[in-house]
């Protein structure tokens, strides 16, 4: 819903002037680029909205609830790459944010973002199923997964500076 109220609180205070003033080309430029930034925000928000996340005991699968969104699905035994980024809205982490999870398999990737509804338990079950695949796992990843309380066995977390494992 929040998401919701940005794109439409932006696109009406960006194209509000364009409609009922008559602003010069540079202010129509301006305002036009952020009312596009705006309505595409919006159709990114409702696709996400319509996309269905399903998580069983044999992969995870995203299929959008209305055509013609693709239908992805990873088995958990295929499972070939694990990231887990944070993208903060503040200088500290400490601030708000939001995590969005690359889960590969094959020549696919599959992304979801912290906004889904019991995030974490699908990262624990992600990272468990990568654990058990053996997948090696990047710095960031690791260090977002710590920060989850998901624990990375030292043969599986990044070599130390230098390029070496211990």
């Amino acid at each position: 819903a929040g998401d919701y109220a940005r794109a439409g609180g932006g696109t009406a205070v960006t194209l509000g002037p364009l409609l009922f003033a008559h602003p010069g080309p540079v202010i129509i430029a301006v305002l036009g680029s952020l009312a596009a930034l705006f309505l595409v925000f919006g159709l990114r928000t409702w696709r996400r909205h319509l996309t269905l996340v399903e998580v069983t005991e044999d992969g995870i699968t995203t299929a959008a609830s209305q055509p013609p969104a693709p239908r992805l699905s990873i088995p958990w035994r295929r499972l070939s790459g694990l990231k887990l980024r944070y993208y903060s809205t503040q200088r500290t982490r400490g601030g708000r944010g939001w995590l969005q999870m690359g889960l590969s398999a094959g020549d696919g990737t599959l992304w979801i973002d912290s906004g889904l509804d019991d995030f974490e338990a699908v990262a624990r079950r992600a990272a468990e199923a990568a654990l058990a695949n053996r997948v090696s796992l990047g710095p960031t990843t690791v260090s977002n997964l710590d920060t989850l309380g998901i624990a990375v066995p030292p043969d599986l977390r990044p070599a130390e500076a230098g390029g070496r494992r211990p």
